[in-house]
């Protein structure tokens, strides 16, 4: 009963921690936005002439905010000691990612499907699903506060070079395979960057640079040192 209590505690500590609220809440705002005016079309200037095409429907760029806030549930005043907790932290961590995208996922399809229709709630969730597999390997290679670099690099070539372009998943149509491929490359690749902790990178480094390398609670506990932060590592044995 007691350790069933103290279970229960350490969920909503890491709830409040990670602001699951504030982001539940900030992702349906997304979710409103995107229904009611992501019709509005966004001119974007022409790199030929300098004059402005036709643009892009905003609700096509509206899942990178939406996804850069998924990413967003990994970080957190300790996101440098909860990198190296235990089994039970991180599937905590694994079942409220997978809780909150597929609440996203879930509401956005049902919104855009009434405010355009059900391939356009289709499309929406694949972009988003996509942009947050990048999220999370951005967030993996630069920090979470970085996750953004490579969903805002994605766009680039979707909004410059988008028209009539096979490989624009933002507008290609619902059953496209290729989109639908990239979108499942992203997602594995965001799951491998949350699957690669530290302590699997060590295990699958060369051991000359296993034994150079500092351990990765050391290195934690230095950062966090450094930015004068304080917790504790909640968790039984290393993932």
């Amino acid at each position: 009963m007691r350790e069933d209590a103290m279970k229960r505690e350490h969920v909503v500590l890491h709830l409040r921690g990670h602001r699951i609220g504030s982001c539940i809440v900030a992702g349906m705002v997304i979710a409103g936005i995107s229904a009611v005016i992501g019709g509005f079309v966004i001119p974007i200037p022409s790199f030929g002439d300098g004059v402005t095409t036709q643009g892009i429907p905003f609700r096509n760029e509206i899942p990178l905010f939406m996804a850069v806030l998924t990413s967003s549930l990994i970080g957190g005043p300790l996101e440098e000691m909860e990198r190296l907790a235990g089994n039970h932290l991180w599937r905590l961590r694994w079942q409220v990612i997978a809780l909150v995208l597929l609440l996203f996922c879930s509401v956005t399809c049902v919104t855009e499907t009434i405010a355009v229709g059900f391939d356009s709630g289709v499309v929406f969730v694949r972009s988003l699903l996509l942009w947050v597999g990048l999220a999370f390997v951005s967030g993996r290679l630069f920090g979470v506060n970085l996750s953004w670099i490579l969903p805002l690099i994605s766009t680039f070539p979707v909004v410059w070079f988008s028209n009539a372009s096979w490989w624009d998943w933002t507008t290609s149509p619902a059953q496209d395979p290729f989109a639908w491929t990239s979108a499942t490359v992203a997602v594995l690749g965001g799951i491998a960057a949350l699957w690669l902790t530290p302590w699997r990178v060590r295990s699958i480094r060369p051991p000359w640079r296993r034994a150079s390398a500092p351990p990765p609670l050391k290195r934690a506990r230095v950062r966090l040192q450094r930015s004068s932060r304080g917790g504790s590592w909640w968790g039984d044995t290393p993932s």
